[in-house]
C-alpha cells in the first residue's frame, strides 16, 4: 500500500519487482495520481491495482464507504505499508486491510501526534525497526523493503514509453521551469522566476510545466516577459509526457516536489537544480552525494550557513524543517549555480 504522494510513490516503485518475486501475486492500493506511472511502467510487477482518492476518502462519505467495503472484500497474505512517516488516512486504510501478517516500519510522528502514533501502531502485526535520524526516502524504503526480502542493486530508475512529443513544438534546446508544488510556501513566485528567465530566455526557450492549478501563474510569467521565447504547458501534460520534456531539456529549474523525483529516475537526464527552503530536509532534498553529476540543491540562505543546525532542528523539533521563506532565494543564486555547470548560457 503506498497511497502518498506522487513523489513519494517514485521513490518507492523500484522495489516492487523484489516484492513481486517474494509474494507472486501484488495487489497495489496506490494514490490515483500515480495511476499513469503505475500502467505504463509498472503492470509487469502488479496483478491488480485500487486507486485511492485522498481528497474524496476525507471530504465524500460514500466514497470512503465504498472503498472500504472494497478493502475489506478481499483477504491477503500480506499488507505491507512502506510509508515511514504514516498519516491518518493511509491507518484508516490499513486498519480495513485484511491480511494475516500487517508489516510497516515503526515511523516518526511527522504525521500524527505520538498519542496516536501509539494507537496505530495496534493495526500491524509486524513494526520493523529503522535507524535514527533523517534519511533520504529511497535510502529509507531500501532499509525497510531489506528486511522483507532480499534486494540486490537496486537504484532509482524510470523507463518510460517512447512518446511523441513533436505535438507542443519545443525548440531544439530549452530549460524546464517546474513551477507547481503541493503548497504554497514550496512555491517560488512569479517574480523570482521572470528574473531567472530573462537572463536565460536569450540562448533557451523557457518552458513552463505544472498541473491546471498552475496554468495562471504560467500566463504571469508568459505576460511579464512578453512572451517571447516563452512556452507555458501547465495542465496541457501526461506524467509520461511530462518526464520526456525534462528528458530532453538542457536541464531543470523546480521546486522541491515530485518533479525531482521523476526527473531523478531517467536514464538520460543532465541537471536539475531544486529550490528548497527546507520543508522535509534531507528525507527529499537534497539528493545523497552519489547523485551530484545531475542534482544540485539551492536552500534559503540560512540553511546554506547552517545546513547542520537546520537539520537538527528538523529532526529533533519540527519534525519537517519547514517555516523558511523560500523567495528569500534570489535569482542570482541560482544563476550561480547554473553558471557553474552551463557558463555559456549566463551572461550577466
Amino acid at each position: 500500500m503506498k497511497v502518498d504522494a506522487i513523489g513519494d510513490y517514485i521513490l518507492f516503485r523500484n522495489f516492487l519487482k523484489p516484492l513481486s518475486e517474494k509474494f507472486g501475486k501484488i495487489t497495489l492500493v496506490a494514490n490515483k495520481g500515480c495511476q499513469e506511472i503505475v500502467e505504463q511502467c509498472d503492470m509487469q510487477f502488479v496483478d491488480e491495482v485500487i486507486y485511492f482518492e485522498r481528497k474524496k476518502f476525507t471530504n465524500n462519505l460514500w466514497y470512503r464507504i465504498g472503498l472500504l467495503r472494497k478493502l475489506r472484500q478481499k483477504s491477503f497474505q500480506a499488507l505491507i505499508h512502506p510509508t515511514y512517516g504514516r498519516d491518518y488516512c493511509g491507518e484508516d486504510l490499513a486498519r480495513n486491510i485484511i491480511a494475516l501478517k500487517k508489516i510497516a516500519p515503526k515511523g516518526d510522528c511527522s504525521n500524527v501526534i505520538d498519542f496516536h502514533k501509539k494507537r496505530f501502531e495496534r493495526n500491524y502485526t509486524d513494526l520493523l525497526s529503522n535507524a535514527d535520524g533523517l534519511m533520504f526516502e529511497f535510502d529509507r524504503n531500501a532499509e525497510f523493503i531489506s528486511q522483507i526480502c532480499e534486494i540486490k542493486d537496486i537504484e532509482l530508475s524510470i523507463d518510460f514509453p517512447e512518446w511523441d512529443i513533436s505535438c507542443f513544438g519545443l525548440s531544439s534546446q530549452y530549460v524546464v521551469f517546474f513551477i507547481g508544488a503541493s503548497t504554497s510556501c514550496r512555491k517560488w513566485s512569479v517574480e523570482r522566476l521572470c528574473d531567472l528567465a530573462e537572463v536565460l530566455r536569450n540562448d533557451l526557450e523557457i518552458v513552463i510545466c505544472g498541473g491546471f492549478e498552475e496554468w495562471e501563474r504560467g500566463e504571469r510569467i508568459k505576460g511579464q516577459l512578453n512572451g517571447r521565447n516563452i512556452k507555458n504547458l501547465c495542465g496541457k501534460t501526461s506524467l509520461v509526457e511530462l518526464g520526456l520534456i525534462l528528458q530532453k531539456s538542457e536541464f531543470v529549474v523546480s521546486n522541491e516536489t515530485s518533479c525531482v523525483h521523476l526527473y531523478m529516475g531517467l536514464k538520460d537526464k543532465k541537471k536539475i537544480y531544486v529550490l528548497s527552503a527546507g520543508n522535509t530536509i534531507v528525507r527529499f532534498a537534497p539528493y545523497p552525494q552519489k547523485y551530484s553529476s545531475f542534482y544540485r540543491a539551492i536552500f534559503h540562505p540560512f540553511i546554506c550557513k547552517n545546513f547542520e543546525r537546520f537539520c537538527w532542528i528538523a529532526e529533533h523539533i519540527t519534525h519537517s524543517g519547514g517555516g523558511l521563506e523560500i523567495n528569500q532565494i534570489e535569482h542570482l543564486q541560482v544563476l550561480d549555480q547554473i553558471k557553474e555547470d552551463f557558463p555559456h548560457y549566463v551572461k550577466i
